[in-house]
């Protein structure tokens, strides 16, 4: 028994031993980081937002110390964060250069020789100018910076994946085959000017379509080279961005079905000093697979993803302030949203698919976005970021008739009801429709609030318990 113990008291002397070592190694070697970074909340504007980029490796270093200290690997950690002293020391304020390629009052497109910078008076992305991903998302006010990259969580591609169809000649059944890989191709970028704003243009050119399975089961071979991507990020002076494309399909046989676009991640809300972030229903640690329930970011989660739905704002926060996203589409077009989490790095990502018009055999070669999403940063909780959703809604057709109270084409009954339930959900099988038929524009939908002859349908009417 004095043996067992005197092993367990050894134990945790060293176990002490190992935390108070890396956490003295941390505050010595962080400190060419901090300095840096206590500096840039004395600046402001572009000095401030290219100093902050300067330092993404420094704090991609850190984000890998961090991991490695939750994997009990100290030693491993200690040398990480040496390189990410290391890599903040190397940066020089008073020496970076930039050039300043676009601009309209506070808004600006920035280059470096790394990187492309579109910011406003709100907040500032960075993409890699040579893959175009995206590498940061900067909020001056709070000097947070929500876009985690690591070698753990690389920075991402803003196109997710491209869907194309293959038709079956012999019947109506159609095979999907999936485009991820968009590094093989070309790549540029353009600045432009818009009436309220500047606008930073993304090109791929030449993406390749994988091989695949045909219906003979033999296999198709890769079609290189045919299918383009334009992507625009548009910016005012303040306020939100706004992310658009269009997809032009040169593939023989295959029609456009979607395209997965635009992915915002790896999103980190929370930060050391106060590790709880929230979701857009203003629920902890949505990040945390530690949690009872697991992370949620979304309702219908299904493995760690929320998808269907067709209009809605999306919002993830902490302390510093959060990230909103929006598909601001009037016209309730199909379309899917799919809020992600992951719980290795404990962030967060976005991403929404548009869906092109595929009717009944209709080859796709060519889409446009009809409608932009909309992404930026807020300061507040979710009765914040609701807000911002509401000042959107209230001059959409849906709402722009103002408030049941105020509308008079609705009977005093169905005014007076004292609950509403919504059964069933929206879906493809829902509306009995298929993969083939895509964007569903979902019709005078008001009528559809009030109770079929059947006692079926959208929205019903209802009373109190016992009423």
């Amino acid at each position: 028994m004095n043996r067992t113990l005197v092993i367990v008291v050894m134990v945790l002397v060293v176990v002490a031993l190992v935390v108070s070592l890396l956490t003295t190694v941390d505050a010595a070697a962080s400190a060419s980081y901090r300095e840096r970074v206590d500096r840039l909340a004395r600046t402001c504007g572009i000095p401030q937002v290219v100093g902050h980029f300067a330092l993404s490796e420094a704090r991609a270093r850190l984000a890998d110390a961090d991991a490695l200290m939750r994997e009990s690997k100290p030693e491993e950690a200690r040398a990480q964060v040496r390189a990410a002293d290391a890599a903040a020391a190397a940066v020089d304020f008073d020496k970076l250069k930039w050039r300043a390629a676009a601009g309209f009052g506070d808004a600006a497109g920035v280059e470096t020789d790394e990187l492309l910078i579109l910011m406003n008076r709100d907040m500032a992305f960075a993409f890699d100018r040579t893959t175009l991903r995206l590498c940061g998302l900067y909020d001056p006010a709070s000097n947070h910076e929500y876009v985690l990259t690591s070698t753990r969580a690389p920075a991402p591609t803003v196109i997710g994946k491209i869907v194309l169809l293959k038709p079956n000649p012999e019947g109506s059944r159609w095979r999907e085959i999936t485009i991820t890989e968009f590094d093989d191709c070309r790549r540029r970028h353009a600045w432009r000017s818009t009436p309220t704003g500047i606008e930073l243009v993304l090109y791929w050119e030449g993406i390749g379509v994988p091989s695949y399975e045909g219906w003979d089961e033999s296999t198709v071979p890769t079609e290189p080279g045919v299918v383009d991507v334009v992507v625009r990020v548009s910016i005012e002076p303040e306020g939100m961005s706004r992310w658009s494309c269009r997809v032009a399909n040169r593939s023989a046989d295959l029609g456009l079905q979607n395209i997965e676009f635009p992915v915002i991640g790896n999103l980190k809300a929370w930060d050391e000093e106060d590790p709880v972030d929230f979701n857009a229903f203003g629920e902890p640690r949505p990040t945390d697979k530690t949690r009872p329930g697991g992370g949620f970011l979304g309702m219908m989660e299904v493995q760690d993803q929320c998808s269907n739905l067709r209009f809605g704002y999306q919002a993830y926060y902490g302390r510093n302030g959060g990230v909103y996203y929006l598909p601001e589409d009037p016209e309730y077009l199909w379309k899917e949203c799919r809020p992600r989490t992951d719980g290795e790095t404990r962030t967060a990502t976005f991403s929404h698919a548009y869906f092109a018009l595929n009717h009944h055999g209709e080859q796709v070669k060519r889409f446009e976005a009809t409608y932009p999403v909309a992404v930026g940063i807020f300061h507040g909780d979710w009765y914040t970021a609701a807000r911002i959703y509401r000042r959107w809604a209230i001059r959409q057709p849906w709402c722009a008739k103002g408030t049941l109270a105020e509308r008079d084409d609705l009977p005093d009954w169905f005014k007076q009801r004292e609950f509403f339930q919504q059964g069933g959900g929206a879906s493809m099988a829902g509306y009995e429709l298929d993969q083939r038929i895509a964007p569903i524009r979902i019709r005078q939908q008001v009528p559809r609030l009030l109770p079929t002859e059947d006692g079926r349908g959208g929205v019903q009417a209802g009373h109190r318990p016992g009423s």
